[in-house]
C-alpha cells in the first residue's frame, strides 16, 4: 500500500509537471509580448523577494505535514487532531510577525531591484501590497494540502493545484491583454490562491476519516512550537536558496537580466520541479517506515539518492545539449545568456535537487536544529563567495558559482546527518559520483546543437534523452536500485 501510494503521488506530480510545463512554455512568451522585458523581470523578482514574507508565518503547515507523517501509522486519532489544532494556533501567534515581515518587504521593494525606473515603483508597491495579503490567507488554506500529503494522499490535491495553475496563467494573459498588467496579475494570483483552498478542503473532509482539530495542552503546543520555529528558520534559509539566481541577479545586474536568466533557465526549473516531485512523492511513506523499520528505511533512502542523482544528470546533460536550440526556437536566441552559463546554471540546480533531498528525509526525524545550523553557515558561505567572485568582474558566472559553493557544502553536511538518522555507513563514492558528474558537465559545456525547427529539434531530444537515460541510470546505480526497478518493471508487465 505505501508503494502503490508513493507511486500514486508521484505520478500526480509528474502530471502537474507536465500541464505546468506546458503551459509555462505558451504562456511565458505571450505575456513577455504583453508586459515587455522590464515588466516580465520585475514580476518574477517581486515573485521571489515576497517569498521570504511567506516564511515568517511560523510555517505551522510544514511542520504539521511532516508531524501527520510520522504519526500516520498511529491509532490515536486524538494526537493527529491536536496537531492540527497546534498549527491553526501557531498560524495565529505568527500573525502579527507575517504582518510585519511582509509589510517591510513590500516598502523594500522598489530598492531590492536595480535599475528599475521611478514610474515603476508605485505599481511595485501596489503589487506588493496585492501579494501580501495573498501571503497572509496562503497559511490555513493550505492546511487540508498538508494533511493530504502527511496521510499519503497528495496526489488529491496536486491534480487540482494542476488546475489552479492553468486557469491562473489563463487569468495573467487575460488581465495583461486587456491592459491590467501586473496589479490584475496580482489579484488574480489570490483569487485562484483562494479557489484552490476551498475545493483541498472540499476533498481533505471526504478523505481523512479523523479530520477534526481538538485542543491541545500548553506542552503539546509548546512542542509543535518549538518544532515549528526551527522549520520556519530553515524555510527560510531553504527559499534564499531556491531564489538565490533571480535575487541576487536582480539585486546586483538588472530586471532585463533577470528576464533574460528566468528563460535560459526554464528547462532547468523543469528539472528541478520533476525531481523535487519524484523525491517528495516517497516522503509520507518512508516515514511510517522509519516507525517500523529503520533499515529497510535506509535501503529505501539510498535507492532514492540514486534514482534523483540519476535523474538530475541526465537533465543537465540534454539541457547543454539542447538548451540554446530551446530558447532559440521558443523566444529567441538573445535570451540565451552563454555556453558557461547554462552549464552553471544545470551544476546549481544539481546541487538543489541532491541538497534538498537529504533536507525532507532529516525533516521525517521531527529533530532540525543541527540541519538549521549547517544550513545557515553554507548559506552565508556562497554568499560570501558570489559577492566576492562578483566585484573581481566574474558578473552572472561568479554568482552562480558562489552558489554552487554553498549548495555543495550544505548537500555534504546534511548526507551525513542522513546517514547518522537511517543508519547508513558513510562513504565517499556518492560524493565521488556526483563530483564526476559535474565534471562531465563541465567538460561538455560547450556541447550544443543548434537546431532550425520543432520537428528536428523533437527528432533530436527523443533518442538522445532515451539513449543517454538508460546509460547514465545504469553506471550511477547499484545493483539493489537495479533490482528495484526490475521489480517494479516486472510487476507492472504483471499486473497488465
Amino acid at each position: 500500500m505505501l508503494l502503490k501510494r508513493a507511486i500514486g503521488n508521484s505520478l500526480a506530480y509528474y502530471l502537474y509537471f507536465f500541464i505546468s510545463s506546458v503551459t509555462l512554455l505558451i504562456v511565458s512568451p505571450i505575456l513577455l509580448g504583453f508586459l515587455g522585458s522590464t515588466l516580465f523581470g520585475i514580476w518574477k523578482s517581486v515573485q521571489r523577494i515576497l517569498g521570504f514574507g511567506a516564511i515568517a508565518d511560523g510555517r505551522a503547515t510544514q511542520a504539521l505535514k511532516w508531524i501527520i507523517a510520522r504519526k500516520e501509522s498511529d491509532g490515536d486519532v486524538k494526537e493527529k487532531q491536536k496537531a492540527l489544532g497546534s498549527a491553526i494556533l501557531i498560524w495565529f501567534y505568527f500573525l502579527p510577525i507575517t504582518l510585519l515581515v511582509v509589510g517591510g518587504l513590500v516598502l523594500a521593494l522598489p530598492t531590492l531591484i536595480n535599475e528599475v525606473d521611478l514610474v515603476y515603483r508605485n505599481s511595485i508597491l501596489k503589487i506588493g501590497v496585492i501579494l501580501g495579503v495573498n501571503i497572509l490567507v496562503s497559511p490555513l488554506l493550505s492546511i487540508p494540502d498538508s494533511l493530504l500529503i502527511g496521510t499519503n494522499r497528495g496526489y488529491k490535491s496536486t491534480l487540482i493545484q494542476a488546475m489552479g495553475h492553468v486557469l491562473l496563467n489563463l487569468c495573467f494573459l487575460v488581465v495583461a491583454y486587456f491592459g491590467y498588467g501586473l496589479i490584475g496579475m496580482a489579484v488574480s494570483t489570490v483569487g485562484i490562491t483562494l479557489l484552490n483552498g476551498i475545493v483541498v478542503w472540499i476533498i481533505c473532509k471526504k478523505s481523512i476519516s479523523w479530520l477534526g482539530v481538538s485542543k491541545p495542552n500548553k506542552e503539546e503546543t509548546r512542542q509543535f512550537f518549538n518544532f515549528s520555529l526551527w522549520v520556519l528558520i530553515w524555510t527560510f534559509i531553504e527559499r534564499f536558496i531556491l531564489a538565490s539566481e533571480i535575487v541576487l541577479i536582480g539585486y546586483f545586474i538588472s530586471p532585463e537580466m533577470v528576464t533574460n536568466y528566468s528563460f535560459m533557465s526554464y528547462s532547468i526549473q523543469l528539472i528541478i520541479v520533476l525531481a523535487l516531485h519524484t523525491a517528495s512523492g516517497s516522503m509520507p511513506g518512508l516515514g511510517r517506515l522509519l516507525n517500523k523499520d529503520k533499515n529497510k528505511a535506509g535501503s529505501i533512502v539510498r535507492i532514492l539518492r540514486e534514482l534523483i542523482y540519476s535523474l538530475t544528470l541526465v537533465g543537465g546533460i540534454i539541457i547543454i545539449l539542447f538548451n540554446f536550440s530551446f530558447v532559440k526556437l521558443w523566444v529567441g536566441k538573445e535570451f540565451f545568456i552563454g555556453n558557461l552559463e547554462n552549464t552553471l546554471s544545470v551544476i546549481a540546480m544539481m546541487s538543489l535537487v541532491i541538497m534538498r533531498l537529504e533536507s525532507q528525509i532529516i525533516d521525517l526525524s521531527l529533530s532540525i536544529f543541527k540541519k538549521v545550523i549547517l544550513g545557515i553557515t553554507g548559506l552565508l558561505i556562497g554568499l560570501v563567495f558570489s559577492y566576492f567572485l562578483f566585484l573581481q568582474g566574474y558578473s552572472t558566472n561568479g554568482i552562480l558559482t558562489g552558489i554552487i559553493i554553498g549548495r555543495l557544502l550544505i548537500w555534504i553536511f546534511l548526507s551525513n546527518q542522513v546517514n547518522a538518522f537511517v543508519r547508513i555507513s558513510i562513504t565517499w563514492i556518492g560524493l565521488l559520483k556526483i563530483l564526476l558528474g559535474m565534471l562531465t558537465l563541465i567538460l561538455i559545456a560547450d556541447i550544443r546543437l543548434s537546431l532550425d525547427n520543432w520537428i528536428q529539434f523533437g527528432l533530436w531530444l527523443i533518442p538522445l534523452s532515451l539513449i543517454t537515460g538508460l546509460c547514465i541510470t545504469w553506471i550511477i546505480s547499484s545493483r539493489s536500485t537495479k533490482s528495484f526497478i526490475g521489480s517494479l518493471v516486472r510487476n507492472k508487465v504483471i499486473n497488465k
